[in-house]
């Protein structure tokens, strides 16, 4: 099934969305929760993209995360499980058909937190990259404006690509993240 989506601009509005989502969190998961991380587009000052707020938390034991299952339900998520990956777990938040928010739960070592840090540090460092895939993703949401699964499946090469070079920027730069 296609979900609705929308490319947009940048909105520093996506700051303070991020705070009062991770006071929602925090209290959700209270002391199971070691750090919060805004990620993804809106974390990237001038980068647009989905209006969608992606909030990475990262947990003390990841066996306890399903545990908060109906919490979250309470509060208006969809338990999604191992959607992402087999060791994580996502959250999402829908209002009117469209995805607002993504929850990623993670350990402390799993690579995707490292990852997800990494690519956010590096476009918030190089606004010309920033300027590159946010130019890319607009084309895409123009020329796919209501199929996400293709505008998915033509952008993650691209975030491949874009990975190799923030996984050399990161052996030259490691307190960077």
């Amino acid at each position: 099934m296609n979900r609705k989506y929308k490319f947009v601009e940048y909105a520093d509005i996506w700051t303070r969305a991020f705070d009062r989502e991770e006071k929602i969190i925090r209290d959700i998961f209270g002391d199971e929760v070691l750090e919060t991380h805004h990620i993804g587009s809106t974390s990237v000052p001038g980068l647009g993209g989905k209006p969608t707020l992606d909030v990475m938390i990262v947990v003390r034991d990841m066996s306890k995360v399903d545990s908060f299952n109906n919490k979250m339900k309470a509060a208006g998520y969809e338990p999604m499980g191992a959607y992402v990956t087999p060791t994580t777990r996502l959250f999402t938040k829908t209002k009117d058909g469209e995805r607002t928010r993504n929850i990623h739960v993670v350990g402390m070592d799993d690579p995707k937190l490292e990852e997800s840090l990494a690519f956010r540090d590096y476009l918030r460092s190089h606004p010309k990259e920033a300027k590159v895939y946010n130019d890319f993703k607009q084309a895409l949401a123009t020329e796919h404006p209501d199929d996400y699964f293709t505008y998915r499946r033509k952008k993650d090469p691209f975030i491949q690509d874009m990975l190799e070079r923030v996984r050399k920027w990161r052996k030259k730069n490691p307190q960077s993240s």
